[in-house]
């Protein structure tokens, strides 16, 4: 499995968020959505369009595995990080 990150340049949350990831040395690609034509080819290949940003998923290949929404938290990230730990056992 694998986390993909939705932003957007003018999301403070999206700033946020990316900071606690990289703080914990997290992987993860990302996808601006600024940069319409990789946001329509992503979210075509993997049948999922964010409606708020920032979006973190847990993919397994082209499938959504799990969705964190927004940002919550640092807690809540952990605990969706764990998710993926969860499916790796």
């Amino acid at each position: 499995m694998k986390l993909l990150l939705f932003t957007g340049p003018q999301c403070p949350a999206c700033r946020t968020l990316k900071g606690y990831l990289d703080l914990k040395d997290v992987q993860y690609d990302e996808v601006d959505v600024s940069d319409f034509e990789t946001y329509i080819e992503v979210c075509t290949r993997i049948k999922f369009h964010p409606m708020s940003l920032p979006t973190l998923l847990w993919l397994n290949g082209d499938t959504v595995h799990a969705a964190l929404i927004g940002w919550r938290g640092t807690r809540a990230v952990d605990e969706f990080l764990a998710l993926g730990k969860e499916v790796h056992r």
